[in-house]
């Protein structure tokens, strides 16, 4: 029974898996060059179907061949050791190929964040004395979705978990394969104070192997490395790092590392969802952007680049020197030599470390880094009235930033246990400290921070304001002013100083 049309695919309005239970479609959520994914009217269970070269649904009863390949490789991938926040096959499908994969509710692919989808005018900020959305510009369309999306803070965050969900699928010895932005799914809401990260599209995961030349060569265009792309190897962990890294470029800085004077390109972004294998890789990329996919050009932000553009987001607003060393590396001499491509974990622990030094306008609802702009908002001039810093002290004394915060009304900041504890690397993300700054419209009270601390059992916590200390294990309120805290743990200790600047 047909049903749902999506293009030229008539899709069925239910499908029956191998356990005899039915799942109703409601609308399809993304497609590649290997198949499609559907939503259902169960939130939290997907579907997912394979398509042939031509782009049809793959039948048992018309092509039971094909059908019983595929059956057989959703298999294999069952067994694989896949941790959660992947979403692998559960059950098969019976009458096509194809598979059931348990979802979370409200999810959205990463390529979203690029669309604007609003009825709002767009901000003098954006658009000087003329603000309508019907005159902008490709370049302000871009940058007012990269606002209502949740700017820079929230992108660094989300990848930095994207990143963590692959350095743990590594350490398992497995690949992924084809790293795209319609394969990474992410919560819906931007303003969820822990958002998740998904991949789903598990077909092409595999063991790693020495052998270069055994494994899946499947991968979208706009993010593979120059090896697989000029089939000198299969896909690996590298590839996988390098994808990444192009993928986390691309969303943070709005443009593509690439796309500069030598591509003679305009950037267009047509193909970025189409999934591709190696067999008709050279008819798909017979464009100016070729040489980029081969590796053959200098990215845009390399010294002495003769590969330069002006596109997208100047540099020190979008990285920090640390996130501009691991991309450099990537896409300098990484793009050759894949020893120099820094390692998953390392891409995890630096952009979130990123996201902990920005500060975001109440104004234009932009964020940017503390430390290269200070109070200052670098796309409308506002000023960010007061802001929380938190320095480490380490053991010659010496104060290192490494968290800053704008401080709003009865707004909860939150400090992983990353920067202020002990965590252990699947921890790391939890958050240790709440702090809710209070304050008194009338005047007539005391402005104040409530803290709420979330110890692990063996931890010690100790708490200094205006020369009194005290210890504490969940909650306190105190002066919304300067202080110093102690994290202690095994006899190993941090120092932390919170500072409040104000600016009048």
């Amino acid at each position: 029974m047909e049903g749902i049309r999506e293009n030229s695919i008539n899709l069925p309005n239910i499908v029956e898996d191998e356990y005899l239970y039915e799942h109703r479609l409601s609308k399809k959520l993304g497609e590649g060059g290997q198949g499609l994914v559907c939503a259902t009217e169960n939130p939290l269970i997907v579907v997912k179907f394979v398509t042939d070269r031509n782009g049809n649904l793959i039948s048992k009863t018309k092509n039971k061949e094909l059908f019983d390949k595929y059956n057989t490789r959703f298999n294999n991938i069952r067994l694989l050791p896949v941790d959660r926040n992947i979403a692998k096959p559960i059950a098969l499908l019976n009458d096509y190929a194809g598979y059931i994969m348990q979802f979370m509710e409200d999810m959205m692919p990463l390529s979203v964040l690029e669309i604007l989808d609003t009825n709002e005018k767009a901000p003098a900020w954006l658009v000087g004395k003329n603000p309508s959305t019907e005159k902008l510009s490709t370049a302000q369309q871009r940058l007012f979705a990269y606002c209502k999306n949740g700017g820079l803070r929230h992108r660094l965050e989300i990848l930095g978990k994207t990143a963590k969900v692959l350095s743990q699928l590594h350490t398992q010895g497995l690949v992924y394969c084809d790293i795209s932005p319609n394969n990474i799914f992410i919560t819906n809401d931007i303003d969820f104070e822990n958002p998740n990260v998904w991949f789903i599209d598990a077909d092409n995961i595999s063991f790693s192997s020495e052998d270069i030349t055994k494994g899946n060569t499947v991968f979208t265009p706009r993010y593979v490395a120059p090896e697989v792309y000029t089939q000198k190897t299969v896909c690996t962990q590298d590839s996988d790092i390098y994808a990444f890294a192009l993928t986390a470029f691309e969303k943070i800085s709005l443009v593509y590392p690439f796309s500069g004077e030598m591509t003679n390109s305009d950037d267009d972004w047509d193909d970025w969802d189409e999934s591709t294998s190696i067999n008709n890789a050279e008819d798909d990329f017979m464009d100016p952007m070729e040489k980029a996919y081969r590796g053959e050009l200098d990215w845009i932000w390399q010294k002495e680049s003769n590969n330069k553009s002006s596109d997208g987001l100047p540099k020190g607003l979008v990285l920090t020197p640390s996130l501009y060393q691991l991309f450099n590396l990537c896409f300098s001499k990484g793009r050759q030599q894949i020893e120099f491509r820094p390692p998953m974990i390392l891409w995890h622990k630096t952009l979130l470390e990123a996201k902990d030094l920005t500060i975001k306008c109440s104004n234009c609802k932009m964020s940017w880094y503390f430390p290269q702009q200070k109070s200052i908002c670098p796309y409308c001039d506002n000023k960010v009235k007061k802001v929380l810093l938190i320095k480490e002290i380490d053991r010659n004394k010496e104060e290192n930033l490494i968290f800053a915060h704008e401080i709003e009304a009865n707004q909860n900041i939150l400090i992983s246990k990353q920067r202020l504890g002990f965590p252990k690397f699947d921890k790391t993300e939890n958050s240790l400290l709440q702090i809710k700054y209070q304050n008194s419209e009338k005047g007539t009270e005391i402005d104040s921070f409530l803290l709420n601390l979330r110890l692990d059992e063996k931890e010690k916590c100790k708490i200094s304001q205006n020369r009194e200390e005290q210890s504490i294990t969940h909650q306190i309120e105190i002066l919304a002013n300067d202080f110093l805290l102690e994290i202690e743990l095994n006899n190993k200790k941090r120092k932390f100083k919170f500072e409040v600047i104000k600016e009048n």
